[in-house]
């Protein structure tokens, strides 16, 4: 289950890299299913929205559990700065810069890579189905992506990516279905809206105040701890 979030959270602080070509606001939709769907289903967010300028990104969460704690996160990509915003704290969690060290890649999870050929529309952009396995284990990830976007690919968020952008992987990723211990997480792309965001949108709000990052509390607050 935690790698579960990690790979949740970290899928959507990943997708800020994109080009400054893009500016608008991105609706995902999430849902959880298999053998451990009542274990897990009332602890995701439904939704999450994304509003996008150039490398600064803002996330809203919607339902869950986890939104009670996690309201939604801005990531800075120009200074390669996240925070994880908790309206019930009034914090704004800032992860920690080793999070962000080049050296990290070498500590990140190895996938083998398959590009199946074949081709799903989502939300009107046409994808490439890519199936990934997590090398020595049963983790297997199916990622639709689509090149009618323009990205650029993290070059230094080895522990931020939630395992979306990979190796072998090419374009931005709409769909994406992580299989764990027989529980499905998807993550899909429900809108795509290209609009002026205002760059208020990525400011801490006013009185929160900043304070690192502690996965354990949020770990705690999920079912079973997590596990």
């Amino acid at each position: 289950m935690k790698k579960l979030v990690l790979i949740l959270l970290g899928a959507f602080l990943s997708l800020s890299v994109m080009s400054q070509d893009f500016e608008g606001t991105i609706q995902f939709k999430v849902k959880i299913s298999g053998e451990e769907f009542d274990r897990y289903s009332k602890a995701f967010p439904e939704s999450i929205q994304l509003k996008i300028k150039g490398h600064n990104m803002r996330g809203k969460t919607s339902g869950g559990q986890i939104t009670s704690l996690m309201s939604g996160f801005i990531f800075d990509g120009d200074h390669k700065t996240a925070y994880v915003i908790s309206d019930a704290f009034q914090t704004a969690f800032k992860l920690k810069s080793a999070d962000f060290d080049e050296n990290s890649k070498e500590h990140a999870t190895k996938f083998d890579i398959t590009n199946t050929g074949e081709k799903e529309t989502i939300a009107g952009y046409e994808c490439t189905k890519y199936i990934a396995k997590e090398q020595g284990k049963s983790t297997v990830i199916t990622i639709w992506t689509t090149d009618q976007f323009t990205i650029s690919k993290p070059t230094n968020l080895a522990n931020l990516t939630g395992n979306i952008f990979l190796e072998g992987v090419e374009g931005f990723p709409m769909k994406a279905i992580t299989n764990q211990n027989n529980t499905n997480m998807l993550v899909e792309v429900a809108d795509v809206r290209k609009e002026p965001v205002d760059v208020s949108a990525f400011e801490i709000p006013t009185g929160y105040r900043i304070q690192d990052f502690d996965f354990s509390m949020f770990n705690a607050m999920l079912p079973n701890g997590g596990n």
